[in-house]
């Protein structure tokens, strides 16, 4: 009772400090501030978790708790004696339920294709990432960096890892590898998902595809993108599982992880004919 109250508590303390750097701070600098505060967060609690979850914690829950519930007081005060919030208030309230109309009217209405940045943070030079020249590294290519240069995909690929390592720390040992290898597999559905997306771009539709060149070249991508978090993935199963045996537990885990990247990184056949696109008048 007494850990369910504190995570509670400790969950609404992370969203008032972030509301307060919302209002604070803008552009880099919030979302700087806001992955310092994740990343400090997580360890928090991690290290809360393995303390409360003990045999006999002791009291120390209800410690937390009510350390948390002092905190989230002077938080609430502090967001009520802020002045000049009212027209950001009202901003962030109306894109908040644009989100939820975006949600409701996503599958009837099409989506107008994005304007890319005239110079990206990443690839800006735009050179080749594989060796080899072919079309399914062309298509590959594509892929990777239409992925990594999108500011809300690469937030939520990072979060996702963040949290599975999390998981994975923090479940009995019968689980872990349930877990390591289930969540590696939605980990790359998600990511094919996100690869039809960019077979559906006017900029794909120019050329003509042979099947088999779309699914090397979306392979090629989900592989790359999913080794960096099945490797992290399998680092905190091993120092979970065999804190005592490091020196062979991570070079094992890291094998197995690419094995298990490789292993569910293939894409489906796509059939489909990818047509020059007609030209608009």
């Amino acid at each position: 009772m007494a850990w369910g109250m504190f995570t509670f508590l400790f969950k609404a303390n992370i969203s008032f400090v972030f509301h307060l750097l919302t209002i604070r701070f803008a552009g880099w600098r919030r979302w700087l501030l806001a992955g310092l505060l994740f990343i400090t967060g997580a360890v928090s609690y991690i290290v809360s978790g393995k303390t409360c979850l003990l045999p006999d914690p002791g009291v120390v829950p209800v410690l937390l708790s009510f350390l948390s519930a002092g905190t989230l007081s002077l938080f609430i005060h502090r967001r009520i004696r802020v002045k000049g919030a009212f027209f950001g208030d009202i901003e962030r309230e109306h894109k908040e339920k644009m989100k939820i109309a975006s949600l409701v009217l996503s599958q009837g209405i099409e989506k107008p294709p994005s304007t890319p940045r005239s110079r990206p943070l990443l690839f800006r030079r735009s050179g080749r990432l594989f060796h080899r020249r072919t079309p399914g590294t062309g298509v590959a290519e594509a892929a990777l960096k239409a992925f990594v240069r999108s500011g809300p995909r690469m937030k939520l690929y990072v979060q996702f890892v963040v949290l599975v390592m999390y998981a994975v720390a923090i479940v009995p040992s019968w689980l872990k590898w349930l877990l390591w290898g289930v969540l590696a597999f939605l980990l790359a559905s998600w990511l094919r998902i996100s690869g039809q997306e960019l077979l559906d771009s006017r900029y794909l539709r120019l050329f003509r595809w042979e099947a088999a060149d779309l699914s090397d070249g979306m392979s090629r991508a989900v592989f790359t993108l999913l080794l960096p978090a099945t490797l992290a993935m399998s680092v905190a199963l091993a120092c979970t599982a065999w804190p005592e045996r490091l020196w062979l537990g991570v070079p094992l885990m890291l094998s197995a992880g690419t094995g298990l990247a490789y292993a569910v990184s293939p894409a489906d056949d796509i059939d489909r004919d990818k047509r020059p696109a007609k030209s608009e008048p």
